[in-house]
């Protein structure tokens, strides 16, 4: 009986023991909060505590969301791990922020961390406005790869947005108007190319680069910002923008990129503003702007490369700075309606063929003293030119230099002059010209008409040498239909 009596008490003092554990081992009640649930449809009755170390753990509910996917649970909002359940290892109180995924926006795989971009399958595109949030699945987006859709027109972008990526609204075939939020710094190549549905553009104030094609052929693009931190101005940047009325030129923009705006047939208004720092305008940036009819260039200007004005056909009246000291080849070529020109007071300037050719209405043009060389067919095709003053300075003139100036009936040529080339004056209207002695070089057909549809009317070419000097060309006054007279030794 005693042995009994002993073994019931010991049981007596496990089950006690047993029951003291289990009572001590529940840990305090801890809260459940949740986050990003605005607009969403969620149970009333969700879990918002549970006992840490508790024997049971409550299940996470199931939000719904019209227009999202719900993508789970997570314990951060950016970055988090994903919370599955409440379980034995949970501590602490809980906060859970709810991840939505909106039907074809993603984070593309392979790319940098913060890439967002919106390619929704042809069921999932019904979309017509988009707001892209900060954080994405636990991700802060700062770059848009691309947006793909043939429904969404409104667009609104998280302000930690910093890049528009290479071509990212190319395909967004129904959106006309853009505000780029002012933390976007880069629009990236070919970001609009060949977008003809968007039409105007705004913000913009933090934008500092515009690279290369951004806009090309976004040919119903009719306004766009000023660009005020704008630096660096890509090539193409805006090739064949058909419907642009007017651009302005930020200050911190040191080169306008090769063929920015070439194409820009409703360009009427170029603006430089504040104090530039232009230096350079690469070529054939605003070749063929058909309705550009004046422009005053920035005294910061050294540079104007190959055809940047080319086939501006209603450009009539340019203000070029005596900075310039670099004039390419055909930059006013075919540029139809320039009447006069004034030419850079400078000696560094220099020159290259063709800068005025095919002029057509140009009238008269001032040599400045310090410019020593006319550059071939400078002057060729000016069909209206009837007055040219030459530097007293002047060394050389090149070979078509004047070539079919038609209307060009005298000229005076100074005393400095060394060399005139090959065909410098076919074509003209000239009657009579002297040639100073101090020219030793002459090449060949100086005043032909052989290779144009005018008849010549020179009678009369008095030369200040006693013959012709070994670097006169022996054909050098010849294919002349009219059989000039000419005299040696003669004086002004």
């Amino acid at each position: 009986m005693k042995q009994y009596l002993v073994l019931l008490l010991l049981a007596l003092i496990l089950v006690f023991t047993t029951a003291c554990s289990l009572i001590s081992s529940s840990g305090p009640t801890r809260s459940i909060s949740y986050h990003g649930i605005e607009g969403a449809q969620i149970s009333s009755d969700r879990p918002t505590s549970y006992e840490e170390g508790g024997a049971t753990y409550p299940s996470l509910p199931y939000p719904t969301k019209e227009g999202y996917i719900f993508y789970g649970w997570y314990d951060n909002a950016l970055g988090g791990t994903r919370v599955y359940h409440v379980n034995s290892s949970s501590t602490g109180d809980l906060d859970l922020y709810a991840y939505w995924q909106i039907p074809g926006l993603s984070l593309p795989y392979g790319t940098l961390v913060g890439t967002i971009q919106y390619v929704p399958n042809e069921a999932e595109d019904t979309r017509e406005d988009l707001t892209i949030p900060r954080y994405y699945l636990g991700v802060e987006v700062t770059y848009l790869k691309s947006i793909v859709s043939d429904t969404l027109n409104t667009i609104t972008f998280p302000d930690s947005l910093t890049s528009f990526g290479a071509g990212a609204f190319k395909y967004a075939s129904a959106l006309t108007t853009l505000e780029i939020p002012t933390t976007i710094t880069s629009i990236g190549t070919s970001a609009f190319e060949d977008n003809t549905t968007i039409e105007t553009i705004t913000g913009g104030a933090g934008v500092t680069e515009i690279a290369g094609n951004a806009f090309r052929r976004a040919t119903s693009l009719s306004s766009v910002p000023s660009f005020p931190s704008l630096s660096s101005l890509g090539f193409g940047a805006f090739t064949g923008v058909t419907s642009l009325s007017a651009i302005t030129i930020a200050p911190n923009v040191e080169t306008i990129g090769s063929h920015a705006f070439s194409g820009c047939s409703s360009l009427n208004s170029v603006t430089f503003s504040g104090t530039s720092t232009l230096t350079k305008i690469a070529f054939s940036a605003f070749e063929d702007c058909t309705s550009l009819e004046a422009i005053t260039l920035p005294p910061s200007l050294d540079e104007l490369e190959d055809s940047v004005f080319e086939g501006c056909s209603a450009l009539s009246s340019i203000i070029i700075p005596d900075s310039l000291t670099q004039i390419r080849r055909n930059v006013f070529t075919d540029c139809t309606s320039l009447t006069s020109v004034s030419l850079p007071e400078n000696t560094e300037t220099h020159y290259e063929t063709g800068t005025f050719s095919r002029c057509t209405s140009l009238t008269s043009v001032d040599i400045p003293q310090e410019c020593t060389v006319i550059p071939g067919s400078m002057f060729s095709g000016c069909t209206s030119l009837n007055t040219v003053n030459l530097s007293t300075t002047l060394q050389a003139i090149g070979s078509n230099a004047f070539y079919d100036c038609n209307s060009l009936g005298a000229i005076t040529l100074p005393d400095t002059l060394n060399t005139i080339e090959t065909q410098a004056f076919t074509g003209t209207n000239l009657t009579t010209i002297f040639i100073p002695d101090s020219v030793t070089t002459i090449g060949s057909k100086l005043f032909s008409d052989r290779y144009i549809p005018h008849t010549s009317v020179l009678s009369t070419i008095r030369c200040g040498a006693a013959a012709a000097p070994l670097g006169w060309d022996t054909l050098w006054d010849g294919s002349i239909s009219s059989n000039p007279v000419v005299t040696w030794n003669q004086v002004r």
